[in-house]
């Protein structure tokens, strides 16, 4: 920088002569110039100023000298660019607020204008200064947004707080600052407290208010973000995906090539399959899958257990035997989203004394009916938790005594029978005829064939009976709780205890007491189940679609090379089933979508709701940060659940409103998803898809028209 003698000497020239302002700066910064330079010259000659400095004995000069500089620097836009450049604005002002005291507009639109300038190192300690000076919520803002910018996540976090402390005097005002404080805790993901992530309490505070007169579109944004960024990888594995580019263009030039011919008279027999475009449907989420996956997440599992532990001290060493797992807590809540309830209760209402507890289970073991009806109540749970895990919902009637049904399986009533006689079993259609049993795997050989009874294979008649008894027995051996627990399977002494506030202050009657004890006891007694479907003429097909679905087409129409052999008059006939079946395929794939999936995603949507309910609540009225992960998880699951249904349904209208070769890709994907869906109607409709690819199979080859022996040409492959 020029010495204070010259820089004073051509300051003054300058402003008696008045040059331009590029020459003006030029004068200021560049000790020797000359007349002859180009412009590129004396454009190299002010880039090549090393930056401003002031000294405090000539206070009064210096600030006469920024006052022109700042008045100037905006009227020649190469002396503006290179001021960015170089960071002049921000010397000047680093002396200048030293020096002087400015006003707060004056100070507020420095801040204003540093906030939308490239940044430097200066901008820190600038806005810092500004801050201290004028503390207000336009000042902290604009110095928050700048650590935010800066990925100076803590102290940007701070900041946020502090303006929705002390400076949101407004609406408006109180919206800027939390959407500052949640882009925050989204882009720092680390731990907000011990209890908590980052993540998870920004997701709960969209939840919190998300019915607010703050929300709007930007809040929708960031909850989604959140919602994402909650999610594990495993769980976002079966979202709808673009399809590959190559078979894409295979399949295009291809289906150009039989559009052509059927233009020129031709026919069509291979059946239209695209594995490509089948996989890149949307899976929906399953209740095993769920559970799996929070049951792998250590400190969810760890954060619960310490819940419980805090609302029942007394029985510290009960729940650690209990281990309730975050996917149980979880698969249960599908049924009776009460459950979460365990959540937030307290130990207040609970019996007495131990003593209280084995009364109940002496007096269920000496009556028959009792036993009887609490066997009953723990097989209706299994089978509600089964159905959960395959992917169905469920839900459980409002009362104890509901006459004809014990659960509603995706909306449609269904009797669950846990017996060894299967007349018993047959005398609920005497009353109920339109009404599908539900039983165990016991009576498959004996019900397995009747229309309107399904088999549980994971329900067993004698583990229900001797869970129950073992778990009513033992509660004579032992002098607390504490040790019941210790014994596996055994959770009824807890369930009971549990449940017995409701029961006592007569908000339950005695039945409804039963079946919540049977809640907990079913819950911990189910394993993870043999991977076997509830009713095989839902999921496991023993029939040319559960072959295809099950195995691959491959492996239905595997077996066979070359051509047909038949002559022309058959493969007039093969491809007129052909057609059959792709119209079938058609067919099933618009009932399933309009009649099925469109219905599930109102039930999801009041599922979804049922939660919201359950904890918008604790989170507006600050409850604990060790509730908040349960919460932030089980809502995001719940809404990834939710909008992988509408995903599918999105998915399948698409389909259907192309050529028919992708109208029947949805026919196959309908029928890949309908295992993890019950309705009155499925079989029928399945009956006809696996009826025309009987007959198709009979007219392609006669002499193996079994169900795995198909020629493999005759799929169209992509």
């Amino acid at each position: 920088m020029l010495k204070f003698e010259l820089l004073q000497s051509r300051f003054q020239a300058i402003q008696q002569h008045q040059p331009t302002t590029f020459d003006a700066f030029l004068l200021l910064t560049t000790k020797q110039i000359n007349q002859e330079w180009t412009d590129n010259q004396k454009h190299t000659a002010l880039r090549q100023f090393s930056g401003w400095t002031f000294d405090t004995s000539q206070t009064a000069f210096y600030l006469r000298l920024i006052d022109w500089l700042l008045v100037h620097v905006e009227q020649d836009s190469v002396i503006q660019h290179i001021e960015q450049q170089q960071h002049w604005y921000e010397q000047w002002l680093m002396f200048k607020l030293a020096q002087q005291s400015l006003a707060q507009n004056q100070l507020l639109a420095i801040a204003n204008k540093l906030s939308k300038r490239p940044i430097s190192v200066y901008h820190l300690h600038l806005l810092q200064c500004i801050t201290n000076t004028v503390p207000c919520f336009d000042s902290l803002l604009i110095l928050a947004n700048f650590y935010l910018h800066q990925q100076n996540y803590d102290d940007a976090l701070s900041s946020y707080q502090t303006l929705l402390q002390q400076y949101c005097p407004t609406l408006a005002l109180y919206q800027t600052a939390l959407l500052g404080l949640l882009r925050t805790l989204l882009a720092r993901q680390k731990q907000y407290s011990p209890d908590i992530s980052d993540v998870e309490y920004a997701f709960n505070i969209l939840l919190a208010i998300a019915k607010h007169q703050v929300w709007n579109s930007e809040f929708e944004q960031l909850s989604q973000h959140a919602n994402e960024l909650v999610l594990t990888y495993s769980l976002k594995q079966g979202r709808a995906k673009a399809t590959g580019t190559l078979s894409s263009w295979g399949r295009g030039i291809r289906l150009f090539g039989e559009n052509l011919g059927k233009k020129l008279g031709g026919r069509e027999s291979t059946l239209p399959y695209s594995k490509d475009v089948i996989e890149s449907a949307p899976v929906l989420l399953t209740g095993l899958e769920i559970e799996k996956n929070l049951n792998a997440n250590r400190q969810l599992n760890h954060a619960i257990n310490q819940l419980l532990k805090q609302k029942l001290p007394q029985h510290e060493a009960a729940i650690t035997a209990l281990g309730l797992s975050a996917g149980s807590l979880w698969t249960y809540s599908q049924i009776d989203p009460t459950v979460l309830d365990a959540i937030t209760f307290a130990s207040s209402g609970s019996p007495d004394a131990f003593k209280d507890v084995q009364d109940i289970g002496e007096h269920t073991l000496q009556s028959a009916g009792s036993f009887t009806r609490l066997t009953g109540y723990v097989a209706e749970q299994q089978v509600a938790i089964n159905l959960v895990r395959e992917g169905h919902t469920v839900t459980m009637p409002d009362t104890a005594n509901q006459a004809g049904w014990d659960l509603l399986v995706d909306g449609v009533p269904m009797q669950v029978k846990c017996s060894m006689d299967a007349d018993y079993v047959l005398q609920h259609f005497e009353k109920y005829p339109d009404i599908t049993v539900i039983t165990n795997s016991e009576l498959a050989n004996q019900l397995g064939d009747h229309s309107l009874v399904m088999i549980d294979p994971n329900l067993s008649y004698s583990e229900i009976q001797d869970t129950t008894q073992q778990s009513l027995q033992h509660l004579d051996d032992f002098g607390a709780i504490e040790g019941l627990l210790a014994i596996p399977l055994l959770s009824i002494a807890f369930a009971a205890h549990r449940n017995y506030g409701d029961f006592s202050h007569g908000r339950v009657d005695i039945q409804q007491y039963g079946k919540n004890i049977a809640k907990d006891v079913a819950l911990r007694s189910v394993g993870a189940g043999t991977g076997k479907v509830i009713g095989a003429s839902i999921g496991s097909f023993f029939t040319p679609v559960g072959t295809i679905l099950g195995a691959g087409i491959g492996a239905y129409l595997g077996g066979v090379a070359g051509g047909t052999g038949a002559d022309a008059l058959l493969r007039e006939d093969v491809c007129q089933q052909r057609d059959v079946v792709v119209k079938e395929l058609i067919a099933f794939a618009r009932w399933f979508n309009a009649d099925v999936v469109k219905a599930r995603i109102q039930q999801e949507k009041q599922h979804l709701e049922d939660f919201k309910q359950r904890f918008i609540a604790p989170l507006q009225h600050g409850t604990h940060f060790s509730e908040q992960p349960i919460y932030a998880q089980f809502m995001a699951i719940q809404n990834e659940s939710l909008q992988r249904t509408q995903d599918l349904s999105d998915w399948l209208d698409n389909q259907l409103k192309e050529n028919e070769f992708y109208q029947a890709q949805a026919g196959w994907v309908a029928l890949r998803e309908s295992s993890k869906f019950f309705h009155q109607d499925m079989k029928r409709q399945i009956a006809k898809v696996n009826q025309a690819l009987e007959k198709y199979q009979a007219l392609v080859n006669p002499e193996k028209s079994t169900l795995t022996a198909h020629p493999s040409f005759l799929l169209q492959r992509s």
